[in-house]
């Protein structure tokens, strides 16, 4: 090795050796210590994290209100079909009262049919149940702490989000055990056959309204469980929009405004 290759070789080493010095021994500001210390966040990166744990909340949320508007529909559904089947029910009974009442004699088979109707109803108000919850009887509402009972009525709460939507039972269990009889249709244009139509064809109204009823709010649940899985699918989105750094464009800020602010991305409330 020549003379001026090995003062090369000695002064690249004294260098690296200088070097390293400064990195491992110099002050808070080297190259070695900003890499080991650990960074502060930014407000901005704190905002974000906590933005992004409220999302991933929210979308936790929707999807649990998503399942309770799922429920609230099966009620309202079963409600409406139970509804409907006593309308029916009712209207054949007033059918034939109405015939009976109007100077006609019923025949054995009309009657019978009557009579069939009559006890289908008290068999619909019986069964109609929801999760052990009765919704037609209103004689086991009070032992049921999921209910708030007033009367011939009682109000089930159903959780959507940070909303609540009530579904109200009604209760058949005295019309069931009150309706006319066959023993009033006996007798042609009598007065018994005249109060037995319209006893029966207030109640068919009745049913029918409720019928109708529900199958609204049969039709606002399933709403409400599409709202809510759009806006749990829009919250992890939005999460995972943060994770990924892209917080920072247009979509991004809207989405900030309408979680952070308003607390809801697609307004269900009409």
């Amino acid at each position: 090795m020549s003379e001026n290759s090995a003062l090369n070789l000695h002064t690249l080493f004294a260098l690296q050796r200088q070097l390293l010095g400064q990195i491992v021994e110099g002050g808070e500001g080297s190259s070695l210590e900003r890499l080991l210390k650990p960074r502060a966040k930014s407000g901005r990166e704190i905002m974000a994290a906590a933005l992004t744990g409220r999302m991933r909340a929210d979308a936790a949320m929707f999807r649990q209100a998503e399942k309770n508007a799922l429920e609230g529909k099966d009620i309202a559904s079963y409600l409406k079909e139970t509804s409907q089947g006593i309308r029916d029910a009712l209207t054949t009974m007033r059918d034939l009262a109405a015939k009976v009442a109007g100077g006609t004699t019923a025949t054995p088979e009309e009657l019978e049919a009557y009579d069939e109707a009559a006890a289908s109803i008290v068999s619909l108000v019986a069964n109609a149940k929801y999760n052990g919850i009765n919704l037609l009887d209103k004689t086991h509402w009070t032992d049921d702490e999921r209910l708030t009972v007033n009367g011939n009525t009682a109000r089930l709460s159903i959780q959507l989000g940070k909303a609540v939507r009530d579904i109200t039972l009604h209760d058949y269990s005295d019309v069931a055990g009150s309706l006319p009889g066959a023993a009033d249709l006996e007798t042609a244009g009598s007065a018994e056959a005249v109060a037995a139509r319209d006893t029966l064809e207030h109640l068919a109204e009745n049913a029918a309204t409720l019928a109708s009823g529900f199958t609204a709010l049969d039709a606002g649940f399933d709403a409400e469980a599409k709202a809510m899985s759009r806006q749990s699918k829009i919250a992890e989105l939005a999460a995972a929009r943060h994770i990924l750094g892209a917080r920072d464009d247009a979509a991004g800020k809207v989405l900030y405004y309408l979680l952070a602010l308003h607390g809801k991305v697609i307004d269900t409330s009409s």
